[in-house]
């Protein structure tokens, strides 16, 4: 703000100011001296009065109004009024002489020092600052800008004063400026030497894939780190090592060293404390040399060496664990060892005992190092020798019978974790589809009030829940700085949370997560986060934007990260890793979306706002960073992030003066194949079932609506109603919806441009609501079949089908036998068990708690057996009476002759197959055909070669008797037949409960002479009359083919077999609601083959039928209940207030507190009668909601009448509570 002589424009006075000023200052004259009235760019709806020498005579903060102020003030009377963009217009006069309030606020806390911080005042009535920054620096600027430039923690004091007193803000430990080592990149074709000279003690060296040809020397304490294992070759640098260390702590990994000349080691270490780990070696002269002490040499895998793998100077207390040593050969140096030389002193083993794994199992204890001439055996199996290996002067007591990797878990790739939705939109592609999803509005969890970015989205995976918090360019205070938060998936406990740059413009942006880390875009930074701990890995902020990210949070594909800087038009790529930048593309306008990635692309977009065509997409190689194609022929903004399926682009454009659009663009080369209009949005479509959904609309500039689209033609499938979402809209213009099960996930906007009050589920192939909550909306995440959405209250609510109780069933694999019989129990119960209880004996003692638990019976009896399970929802038991008979040894009976044949009638000649099923262990077997033959195998095979009836004769015989078998009339021998057959059976039983044994029997015409028998469940057989057991319960169909020289036939039986389990009782209903007399009609889903049904419709009726249709004739809410029941059991689901009959409603509602001083916060609670679908509450003080039981807060002083109206189809009815609230 400047003043200007009015003569000659020359400054008489300038004041700095913390935004723009967008309108012309107002002046008063008091005394013949101005005071000068003006507001700021900057949402937290101050205004300033300036003394006449432009010093700060005063400003206002609203406390509960965060919002632009671009239009200036006005005076009148004495008295200055401004508004705000919230909608608020203030008027500020001569008031009660208080003194100030100080408190303040920043936007970084923590960094590498020099670290420069903004400071910003947030008190109340103060017009003189004093700040004491804690490093001996103070000021008395309004708004200070600080650097810090040492390292420390500093608390920061600010007093405030005016005519009526002073006041004090001290925050304790407030800066925290730290010294970040330097990392340095080396790339192919640099020097990592280079490199080394530049760096200072305490640095980080990243060196990247590719082969370097020189020899390094180390002289100063650094890391070395090789990424994706860089190659050292030394070859032809005559009496040097490939690296030298003379420097103590040195820490060097990750590389391959190859090539050393004579005599020349590929590294030299002289000095204490250097850790060199991770390492191959291979085809160098000589390998490790270590000079000091305290040394470490660890997990290397050393071979192929003229001489030695590792010399060790007798110094002593060196380490040498974990490495494998393979085709060294020190014996040409006439050394004891192939592998070592010296290491008195030194130690071959972890100096405590380790965790490893071992063929799949993992095991604790002390571990040495792999020799590929040790000779030893492991007698115990548990990887490691039993004997020790002589290393030269040292000893390796427990050395590895394999080379170290076979000691080492497999990793997991946790760069895509299953069931997560670990980037914004779920995956790279932003397709905003999931396989699960709930569907009811179950709440499983709500958070802490954490200030959860309200148009933000979450992501999850690993069990957790990222969310960036703030107020997303709101000012905060001291108490409210913008964090990275991580939930508990499961719980919505805060694991932890730490502070990032401040977000800004209301920013939908999402963190994203990879391979154990966190990454955030907000203000001018990229911060990488360990996901289990919260400590910041690294941050990149050499971005040029003046604002930082807004709506473009991070994206991350093969090892890259990608994000922009907004107005500052570029995109920036960046190692995964170490944030090294690899590339960045400038862009034409703002650079806003969350890039899509696909088959090596990354496509990005950008707008000019103002410019006749100003949408831009980009196609960008992913690995150099060079445009593939670009587009500029869209006419509107393409402020959203693009979705990728199947070599086509879906995205959407925000339009300041009218609709927006839906585009597919070919990826190919971005020319359009497809374009709709759509309300504003910068929505990212969701791709699912073929279709492509999106929503938009802008409160206060537009109604809202939520579309699906086919994708392949654009062609609209169903659009909710274009309403406002005060009026029953659904969508919004920065929610991106999410797909999974059928359904659409959607929010409506709430609180302001950026906040969502709704979350709406609706049918993906209708449109139709399938549920509705008045919480949540931000665009969602799911994972594990659970739904995460942030509510205008910046709480992170979790959504998820709450589970039934389970229904209990088990089998054993043998119920009876002599004692002692072990019986393997088989745990077959439904739904989600938390917890098992067997009773063997069912004497009431639980005997095991596990799953599939075996128990030995040791004497003789029957024995019932019980399990119960349980998870929170109930328990449910199965009891099996006399299921186990246990006898005791036996006197072996004498044998029982029984046999059969696999076809007992046919023409000649008739091929059968007889076959014993004779018990007690026959020995011999004497059988009589019928035809004058014998035979005396078990299972004989016998061609009959003449018409006829046989009768067959099976006498078996052992040590303690004789029996016989007499099949009268058993075989039917006749001529060849002049027909084809035609087929026919029966069967018995047709139903029964599992395991069902069901005997079947041909009953087919016209002597068929084959038969293929197909039993419906998979399962076949090509006997004549064949017994065949169903495990599982169902309805089969079963089909007989019979076959003769004259053709073939067949007969179907359809659900001819039923074999039933316990049933699981399920129904719906339709419709569920409406006027009396309503009539609705059950549908019975429950599974299990129940065979009877009764229903209890909640009014004292009952019925019977399976599917029964009964008419409600009296308002009310019902709770219906099904009992299903079959030979196995029964089963009952209850659904409470399932049926909802309504009536004219009656309004009525209860309020607490209903007294009490500014600003109060007030719980309304609805008590209406008749069932009412609508609620329009009137707060007396110009507010409103629609809400069922809303909580309003009432800023001011004054008595105030509450006003309910409700409705339904029925009718509307009001009531009025006359001063009803008093505020003080």
């Amino acid at each position: 703000m400047f003043c200007l002589n009015d003569s000659d424009g020359t400054v008489i006075w300038e004041t700095p100011i913390s935004g723009g000023v967008k309108s012309s200052p107002v002046l008063s004259v008091e005394n013949g001296d101005p005071y000068i009235y003006f507001t700021e760019a900057i949402v937290d709806g101050s205004i300033y009065c300036l003394n006449p020498d432009g010093t700060l005579a005063w400003h206002y903060n609203p406390p509960e109004d965060s919002a632009y102020t671009l239009q200036g003030a006005a005076l009148s009377d004495g008295k200055v009024y401004y508004g705000t963009d919230n909608g608020y217009l203030y008027c500020i006069g001569q008031g009660e002489a208080l003194p100030p309030e100080a408190n303040f606020s920043s936007d970084k806390q923590t960094g590498s020092f020099p670290l420069t911080v903004s400071f910003k005042d947030r008190s109340f009535n103060a017009n003189k600052f004093l700040w004491d920054f804690g490093d001996g620096n103070t000021s008395t600027e309004v708004n200070p800008v600080h650097t810090y430039t040492a390292e420390g923690t500093y608390t920061v004091t600010l007093t405030v004063q005016n005519e009526h007193g002073t006041d004090k803000k001290v925050a304790e430990d407030y800066i925290y400026a730290v010294k970040v080592p330097t990392t340095w990149p080396v790339k192919r074709g640099e020097s990592i030497q280079a490199a080394i000279n530049s760096a200072d003690s305490g640095d980080i060296i990243k060196v990247y894939p590719g082969e370097y040809h020189e020899v390094l020397t180390i002289d100063k304490n650094l890391t070395l780190k090789g990424i994706k294992d860089p190659v050292l070759n030394a070859s032809g640098f005559i009496d040097s090592s490939g690296v030298t260390i003379s420097a103590d702590g040195v820490e060097f990994s990750g590389f391959e060293i190859t090539g050393t000349e004579e005599m020349c080691f590929a590294i030299n270490v002289n000095a204490k404390n250097v850790l060199i780990e991770d390492n191959l070696i291979d085809d160098c002269a000589e390998g490790v040399w270590l000079q000091g002490t305290e040394n470490t040499l660890r997990q290397n895998n050393i071979s192929n060496c003229w001489d030695f793998a590792a010399v060790l100077d007798n110094t002593g207390d060196n380490r040498i664990y974990k490495n494998t040593f393979i085709n060294n050969n020190g014996r040409k140096m006439s050394g004891s060892s192939d592998h070592i030389s010296g290491g008195a002193g030194s130690f071959f083993q972890s100096s405590e005992p380790v965790e490893y794994v071992w063929n799949g199992t993992k095991l604790t204890g002390y571990i040495g190092n792999y020799y590929d001439d040790y000779a030893g055996s492991d007698s115990n199996g548990d990887g490691i020798g039993d004997t020790a290996y002589t290393a030269d002067a040292g000893t390796d007591k427990y050395p590895l019978v394999l080379p170290y990797s076979n000691y080492v878990e497999e990793q997991k790739n946790e760069s895509i974790p299953e069931n997560s939705w670990y980037q914004f939109h779920g995956k790279v592609d932003h397709l905003g589809y999931s396989e699960s999803g709930p569907k009811t509005n179950q709440t499983e969890w709500i958070s802490e009030d954490i200030d959860a970015i309200s148009s933000s989205s979450p992501v999850a995976a690993g069990g957790k829940v990222f969310v960036i918090c703030g107020t997303a360019g709101m000012e905060e205070s001291t108490e409210d700085i913008p964090q990275l938060v991580a939930l508990d998936e499961f719980s919505g406990d805060i694991l932890w949370n730490v502070s990032i740059p401040k977000a800004v413009y209301g920013s939908w942006a999402s963190p994203a997560y990879d391979d154990g880390m966190v990454f955030t875009a907000t203000g001018p930074e990229l911060g990488c986060y360990d996901a289990e701990t919260g400590e910041k890995i690294w941050c990149f902020n050499d971005t040029v934007g003046s604002q930082g990210a807004v709506n473009s949070g991070p994206a991350i594909a093969d090892g890259m990260v990608i994000f922009s800087d907004w107005d500052g038009s570029h995109y920036y790529c960046l190692d995964e890793y170490t944030g090294y930048l690899l590339w960045s593309f400038e862009v034409v306008g703002d650079a806003q979306s969350v890039p899509a990635y696909a088959d090596g692309k990354f496509y990005l977009t950008s707008w000019g706002y103002g410019t006749s065509y100003a949408g831009h997409a980009y196609c960008v190689d992913a690995v150099t960073g060079d445009q593939v194609w670009h587009i500029n022929n869209i006419e509107q903004n393409f402020c959203g992030s693009p979705a990728y399926k199947d070599g086509v682009l879906y995205l959407t454009t925000y339009n300041f003066y009218g609709d927006g659009d839906l585009l597919a663009l070919d990826a190919v080369d971005g020319s359009i194949i497809w374009q709709q209009n759509i309300e504003r949005t910068d929505s990212t479509p969701a791709f699912a079932y073929g279709n492509v959904y999106v929503c938009g609309g802008c409160s206060g500039f537009s109604n809202v609506q939520t579309y699906c689209f086919n994708a392949s033609t654009g062609e609209k499938v169903w659009e909710t109603p274009s309403l406002t979402g005060e009026n029953g809209g659904i969508g919004g213009w920065t929610c991106s919806v999410a797909v999974a099960d059928g359904l659409v996930y959607v929010g409506t906007e709430g609180n302001g441009y950026f906040g969502y009050n709704d979350l709406y589920a609706l049918d993906a192939f209708t449109g139709e609501v399938a549920w509705h909550t008045p919480h949540a909306g931000s665009t969602p995440a799911l994972s594990d079949g659970m739904l995460f959405s942030i509510g205008a209250d910046q709480k992170v609510y979790a959504f998820k089908d709450s589970l039934s109780s389970p229904v209990a069933d088990f089998s054993a694999d043998i119920t009876s036998g002599n004692a002692p019989l072990t019986v393997n129990f088989t745990d077959q119960s439904t739904g989600t068990v938390s917890s098992y209880s067997w009773d063997f004996n069912n004497d009431g003692t639980v005997d095991s708690t596990e799953q599939n638990p075996s128990y030995t019976y040791t004497s003789a009896g029957t024995f019932t057996v019980n399990l119960t399970v349980a998870n929170a929802n109930g328990t449910d038991s199965e009891v099996k009476t006399d299921y186990i008979t246990v006898s005791s040894t036996p006197v072996e009976p004498e044998p029982v002759a029984a046999f059969i044949a696999d076809v007992t009638s046919g023409t000649v000649p008739l091929i059968v197959n007889f076959m014993d099923q004779s018990t007690s262990s026959p020995t011999s077997w004497l059988w009589d055909f019928g035809d004058g033959t014998n035979a005396t195998e078990q299972n004989p095979v016998h061609t009959y070669t003449a018409t006829g009836t046989y009768t067959v004769n099976l006498t078996v015989s052992n040590e303690d008797g004789s029996d016989s078998e007499v099949k009268t009339g058993y075989i039917k021998v006749s001529s060849q037949s002049s027909a084809k057959p035609v087929a026919a059976f029966t069967a018995s039983p047709t139903s029964g409960k599992t395991p069902l044994k069901v005997k079947f029997t041909d009953t087919s015409t016209g002597s068929p002479t084959s038969w293929f028998w197909k039993f419906g469940d998979g399962s076949k057989s090509f006997l004549q009359n064949p017994i065949h057991k169903y495990s599982k319960a169902g309805t089969y169909t079963v089909n007989l083919t019979v076959k003769n020289a004259k053709g073939k036939n067949t007969v179907t039986k359809t659900e001819y077999i039923k074999v039933i389990t316990k049933p699981v009782a399920n129904f719906s209903a339709n419709p569920t609601s409406g006027k009396a007399p309503l009539k609705v009609k059950f549908t019975d889903t429950s599974t299990g083959t129940p065979a009877k049904w009764i229903w209890d419709f909640g009014d004292g009726s009952k019925s019977f039928h399976q599917n029964p249709v009964h008419k409600y004739s009296k308002a009310g809410t019902y709770t219906v209940n099904l009992t299903v029941k079959n030979a196995k059991g029964k089963n009952t689901v209850t659904k409470t207030e399932y049926i909802k009959v309504i009536t004219k409603p009656v309004a009525n509602f209860s309020a607490s507190p209903t007294s009490g001083k500014a600003p109060l916060k007030v719980t309304f609670t609805d008590t209406s009668t008749g069932i009412p679908a609508k609620w329009r509450w009137d707060f007396g003080d110009g507010s409103k909601s629609f809400h069922q039981n809303p909580i309003h807060k009432y800023s001011k002083a004054g008595t105030y009448t509450v006003n309910l109206t409700v409705k339904n189809a029925k009718g509307s009815n009001t009531v009025t509570k006359t001063e009803y609230i008093k505020i003080t």
